[in-house]
């Protein structure tokens, strides 16, 4: 079973019972209902607590620094009460949401990343805000490096990247390509080892994207990313088709 799925059921059942939970052993009380009737949890993986940042790929995907007392301060910021619960049923950080009798898992690798799922997934009023002002900031951003909302931002490194190898030949393809017969495909591809790249990067998409890891794919439109090694030229092209009918 998908581990998805697998956190889905276990915590509707659970929900739903209103009773005290526990993951790995890990003990935590009766869930807290937010005003909105939204109930949120902060999934963080059990190999994430005591990983060992000098083991080369051990503390991937962990994003440490949200522990419990962050957690709560952006929780406040997006208008939610955040439970924070550690878990082995997750290998990466993911947000569990029951917004009635809906159920989901939201990617956590940023606050604005959550402030979309939540907004999406719930639309949690003020999480709907903070996004919308961060979206807008970073589509002034990339004004600044001439660059339109529509075109995808491509985080790569040339050293030492395996995924990036395989990765960095879509891009070129689909820049071969047209989304219609009047408009193209747009990349700007910016290298982690370039400085100026890595500043443009940091100045407009450090909010949405953990630029501690290569490859990444970002569209300034809406600040919806990929991260991790792209297989299929299909795959980058429904991306790219999704930023350019983004609501602008």
């Amino acid at each position: 079973m998908d581990v998805r799925d697998y956190v889905i059921g276990v915590l509707v059942l659970v929900l739903a019972a209103g009773a005290v939970f526990v993951f790995s052993g890990v003990e935590k009380g009766g869930v807290v209902e937010n005003a909105s009737g939204v109930q949120v949890f902060y999934l963080f993986p059990q190999r994430c607590v005591s990983c060992d940042l000098r083991t080369p790929g051990e503390c991937d995907f962990c994003t440490s620094y949200y522990d419990d007392r962050v957690m709560g301060v952006i929780g406040q910021e997006l208008g939610v009460e955040l439970k924070f619960v550690v878990s082995d049923a997750v290998d990466q950080p993911n947000v569990f949401v029951v917004n009635g009798w809906r159920a989901g898992l939201i990617d956590a690798k940023s606050k604005y990343v959550i402030a979309d799922g939540l907004c999406k997934f719930a639309n949690v009023s003020k999480s709907c805000d903070a996004l919308k002002s961060e979206v807008n900031r970073t589509r002034e951003c990339v004004k600044r490096y001439s660059l339109t909302e529509d075109t995808l931002v491509y985080h790569y490194s040339t050293s030492g990247c395996i995924h990036c190898a395989r990765t960095t030949p879509l891009f070129d393809d689909l820049l071969s390509e047209s989304y219609n017969e009047t408009y193209g495909y747009k990349v700007r591809k910016a290298d982690d080892n370039n400085t100026g790249d890595r500043k443009m990067l940091d100045e407009c998409f450090g909010s949405f994207m953990n630029l501690d890891y290569v490859p990444q794919v970002v569209c300034p439109r809406n600040g919806d990313s990929i991260t991790g090694g792209i297989e299929k030229l299909s795959t980058l092209r429904e991306f790219a088709d999704k930023c350019i009918e983004a609501k602008k």
